[in-house]
């Protein structure tokens, strides 16, 4: 209201020193206008400048009369008088000089009425600076319980920013999940910063929230329909027995009182079924999600879990694309550039050997981890003395041989080679038998599926294995879960059934230990043993990164590496 007093103020300064005789009667109810608004008298003001905008014949005071009849008409609880006032005047003086005051009046009439988009049109027809804070402050105590579509309609249309943020607060009161994901992605750099200005790798110890008892979701390709058990075929069985291994876990766990509510949702293998069940409002109650497991529906349930921040872990996949930029999505099983670092630090620290010959398959995944271990072995202090790919030429192998023979004479460094292909692991193990070579050779787990070689021979010729799932079946625990599992199926557990045990039982303890900050929590913690397998280490990243390194000794495949120790990974004797 100050902009209205200034106005009416300095408008009778102007007629003081400008009326004439004529008109000194109607200028002496202009006082009395001017008395009656400086002191709040609404009603008072209303009757005389109602009174005064009536006389149409020489009447110079007759435009900013109906405009200050409408202003005391407004303050008097008249505002339907107001607003039909104020067209009147901008249809008979439509030049006005004061056409922001009409506007602007006309725009709180709308928004006292809830006529939001009125109201906001009014508004930008203001050309003047002066009424801006006023303006945006109307607007942010006005205009309220404004459905999201209708005010991003406003948003859109008026570009107030004060009409962002409300729409941007709006979509937190919601579950924005598929609808609204576009424009609150769109709306959070903008007014979304109290949220960005938050490490999203860590949360303060009060906003942490526990419970009693947790949601868990499993999001699997269940197709209970297809289900029968004395014929499921390959993928079916795969599914199935990991969903039996997370069962037994919630089982187990709430043995230890760990309570936890499971909800198992079929994707059915299908974006759009997933995309249903993250959209209903009852899944926005899960804390924690298992799965899913294919790449259709992967990237819709991380997208869920990044935009609401609830952990997803994929309880099967070392895909790295899957934990890329989302710090809400884990995986239990090392990445291929995890594993390669893993091969490194061993080399390095256990075995002394700084140099190394790196080998690679014909796959792009098999050159880029190979890429990583020579990148990161180098950043140690290493030296890459070959990086060769494997080339599918019968001159292969003696070019292979040649590039091999300083190791005929020096032990030092070491071999590694990124290739699941047997082809690539003949060649390899050929060419360092015939140069009688002893060094250490780091190589995947597949390699103890090959015929071709003996474990006497794998032995003898120093081959570490990178064994990420490596499960040591003769443990008390596993030996305990093999039981109960056999009780329970009639079957022998298969790697998935254990897979989605340890997952469930794993995840299930840190839930507990950390609430709603295991996103975070989790990287500060210290690496851990495992139930069935041999350890968790998330202190480096949103994969398990400790990865067993296994060779033969006496005939026997032993474990060199533990995950624990002081300084998180300590290297046993080999």
């Amino acid at each position: 209201m100050k902009l209205y007093i200034l106005f009416l103020t300095f408008f009778f300064a102007t007629c003081l020193a400008s009326y004439s005789q004529s008109d000194k009667a109607l200028f002496k109810k202009y006082e009395y206008g001017k008395s009656f608004l400086n002191n709040k008298q609404y009603k008072q003001a209303y009757e005389v400048f109602k009174s005064l905008s009536s006389v149409s014949e020489n009447n110079r005071y007759r435009s900013y009369s109906l405009y200050f009849y409408a202003l005391s008409a407004y303050h008097s609880d008249k505002k339907a008088e107001s607003r039909d006032i104020l067209f009147e005047l901008l249809r008979k003086y439509p030049d006005w000089d004061k056409k922001d005051d009409i506007y602007y009046l006309l725009g709180m009439i709308d928004l006292d009425n809830q006529s939001y988009a009125s109201g906001l049109e009014n508004f930008s027809k203001v050309k003047s600076n002066e009424f801006e804070a006023e303006i945006i402050q109307l607007i942010k105590n006005n205009v309220k319980d404004v459905a999201v579509d209708d005010l991003e309609f406003l948003y859109r249309k008026y570009k107030y920013d004060v009409l962002g943020q409300k729409l941007f607060n709006a979509l937190l009161e919601i579950n924005i999940y598929p609808d609204y994901e576009s424009l609150y992605e769109e709306l959070l750099p903008i007014y979304g910063q109290h949220i960005l200005s938050k490490d999203s790798l860590s949360i303060a110890d009060e906003d942490i929230i526990y419970k009693d008892v947790y949601n868990v979701a499993v999001l699997l390709p269940l197709m209970f329909k297809e289900f029968e058990t004395d014929s499921l075929l390959p993928r079916q069985q795969m599914v199935f027995d990991l969903y039996e291994g997370i069962k037994m876990a919630v089982n187990d766990l709430e043995k230890e009182n760990i309570k936890l509510r499971m909800f198992a949702f079929d994707t059915e293998s299908d974006s759009i079924k997933t995309r249903k069940i993250l959209s209903d409002t009852a899944f926005a109650e899960m804390d924690l999600i298992i799965g899913p497991l294919y790449t259709k529906t992967i990237s819709l349930a991380g997208d869920y879990a990044g935009l609401f921040r609830k952990v997803m872990v994929n309880p099967v996949s070392s895909n790295e694309l899957i934990i890329n930029g989302n710090p809400f999505a884990f995986l239990t099983t090392a990445t291929d550039n995890s594993s390669a670092e893993e091969a490194v630090d061993y080399a390095m620290d256990s075995l002394k050997s700084k140099k190394a010959y790196i080998i690679y398959g014909i796959k792009k995944s098999e050159e880029d981890a190979a890429f990583h271990y020579g990148e990161y072995l180098q950043e140690r202090g290493g030296e890459v003395k070959l990086f060769q790919g494997f080339e599918n030429d019968e001159k292969y192998f003696n070019k292979l041989q040649k590039a091999l023979e300083p190791l005929a004479t020096d032990t030092m460094p070491h071999v590694y080679v990124s290739s699941s292909n047997p082809v690539v692991a003949s060649n390899v193990i050929s060419a360092l038998q015939n140069l009688m070579a002893r060094s250490a050779v780091f190589a995947s787990s597949e390699w103890l599926n090959y015929d071709q070689f003996s474990y006497e021979q794998l032995e003898r010729m120093k081959v570490h294995f990178m064994y990420p799932r490596y499960l040591n079946e003769k443990s008390y625990d596993y030996r305990k879960f093999r039981s109960n599992y056999v009780k329970k199926m009639n079957l022998v557990p298969s790697q998935y059934a254990s897979m989605g045990y340890e997952c469930m039982y794993y995840f299930g303890k840190q839930l507990q230990k950390y609430g709603s900050g295991l996103f975070a929590k989790i990287h500060e913690g210290f690496p851990e043993t495992g139930k069935l397998y041999p350890g968790f280490d998330y202190t480096k990243g949103n994969d398990n990164s400790y990865v067993p390194i296994l060779k033969f000794k006496d005939g026997k495949l032993i474990k060199l590496n533990s995950v624990l120790s002081s300084d998180n990974m300590k290297k046993e004797k080999p």
